[in-house]
């Protein structure tokens, strides 16, 4: 496969991926303490609220965690379109490149603390997945697109 046929594939998944952040997001939003979400209160209640019946005020904490999370993976998600679509789809510039790479290694590392935090392997495995899948492979089939002199500063 040429260079620029793996720079155009790396972007449209960085771009899909951006959009599914945006998703997550919302679903987070809309359905949190709902039973769409009853999965990832499995996982996550015991950790955080044992097996007791939350009260109110908890509840609302709970929601609002949430909401808070989901706003975040909205923000992050239309960031990351807008630094694909603009400085890596149109004008190849590094500077966007790396502006992706910095915020996905951030990312991965308050990730694995939290999943070792809460010792929930499957968060770690998932953490670690995903940042694999979703951004570094995409970021590596298109660092090679980039001029060198770029890449350098």
């Amino acid at each position: 496969m040429k260079i620029g046929q793996m720079y155009k594939i790396g972007c449209k998944i960085l771009m899909m991926n951006s959009i599914l952040f945006i998703i997550i997001g919302i679903y987070g939003i809309l359905f949190n303490n709902t039973p769409l979400f009853s999965g990832i209160d499995r996982l996550m209640d015991p950790n955080f609220w044992g097996n007791e019946i939350l009260s109110k005020g908890t509840l609302n904490f709970k929601i609002f965690t949430w909401d808070y999370l989901g706003m975040f993976h909205i923000i992050w998600g239309i960031n990351i379109w807008f630094v694909v679509k603009y400085g890596l789809v149109k004008r190849k510039e590094a500077w966007a490149w790396r502006s992706i790479f910095i915020s996905v290694i951030v990312w991965l590392f308050v990730d694995i603390y939290f999943a070792l935090t809460i010792k929930q392997n499957i968060f770690l495995v998932g953490s670690v997945f995903s940042i694999l899948c979703f951004f570094i492979i995409p970021l590596v089939m298109t660092k090679s697109a980039l001029k060198k002199r770029d890449m350098v500063k």
